[in-house]
């Protein structure tokens, strides 16, 4: 792509953000800054759309024939996308173009924190980083989010800095979901969290003073009768559902590449069966925010 770097998409959103801090820097403020990458269409600017090298790249695991016990929604995903099409050549360029557009939203994410430090902010503010949605990435022949529930598109990055808070730099095992993000802002400023509002304070996670090892995670796609999908996860399964029927079942600890559903194993009867409860009375809570509202 022939745009310099600041003239990209990353590149004037960080502009952007960097002279609305520079204009509320003697006030309270809320930023919200959205980077387009690493996102499709994968193009970035350069020098990051050569960054890295195709060939030293490693493909994603693929098994020739793995969809026949998948989902008809996702067998249909994958014979539409070209990903299915595509040559090891072709995914390598793909993976390296991805890369490189993380690099580059991370040198403009950079940018902007250095001007945090430069307005002498970064020690009243807190920064959270995070990401709607991961990608397949060449995984499973697939390309981009998709109508998939795998592990590489449901993964995001969740940093949280915030001043005052100790350990620094520590990593929090707790399988943890977007919706825990303003309950933890509500905690770090001292604010009661709404009573409708889904999700749990991370805060004493990350000081080490509270964990939940086992808590599930769900996640959904979609509206109910319309593409409605929804989803489970363990430390230890994965087990989702689509609205035209259609379920899988994974063991992380056997196949952590999600290539095996294992959805009608009779030996996992009663561990499906639990799971789809919960995904069921989740739905149902969530239903029940929706009409309270």
């Amino acid at each position: 792509m022939g745009l310099a770097p600041e003239h990209a998409f990353d590149g004037y959103c960080a502009q952007r953000a960097m002279r609305f801090l520079e204009t509320n820097r003697n006030r309270p403020f809320a930023c919200f800054l959205q980077l387009r990458g690493p996102h499709d269409p994968y193009t970035t600017p350069r020098p990051f759309d050569t960054l890295i090298d195709p060939q030293r790249l490693s493909l994603p695991p693929y098994r020739s024939g793995e969809f026949r016990t998948k989902p008809a929604r996702q067998r249909l995903s994958f014979e539409s996308q070209g990903a299915a099409r595509m040559s090891d050549s072709q995914i390598r360029q793909i993976l390296a173009l991805y890369y490189g557009m993380a690099s580059y939203s991370d040198h403009c994410l950079g940018q902007v924190l250095t001007r945090l430090q430069e307005l002498h902010l970064d020690d009243n503010t807190v920064v959270v980083l995070l990401a709607d949605h991961g990608d397949t990435m060449g995984r499973h022949r697939m390309m981009s989010k998709d109508f998939a529930f795998y592990e590489p598109a449901m993964r995001i990055p969740l940093i949280i800095r915030a001043p005052g808070t100790r350990p620094r730099d520590t990593v929090c095992g707790d399988p943890v979901s977007g919706v825990d993000v303003f309950p933890t802002l509500c905690d770090l400023m001292g604010l009661p969290k709404p009573e409708r509002v889904q999700g749990e304070s991370l805060v004493k996670r990350s000081e080490g003073r509270e964990s939940h090892p086992t808590r599930p995670i769900f996640s959904a796609q979609g509206v109910a009768g319309r593409n409605r999908a929804m989803m489970i996860r363990t430390p230890e399964f994965k087990y989702a559902t689509y609205d035209d029927g259609g379920t899988e079942f994974y063991r992380f600890a056997s196949d952590p590449d999600e290539l095996d559903n294992r959805v009608d194993d009779p030996a996992y009867r009663a561990t499906i069966g639990d799971l789809a409860r919960q995904l069921t009375d989740w739905e149902r809570g969530c239903a029940a925010y929706s009409q309270a509202g």
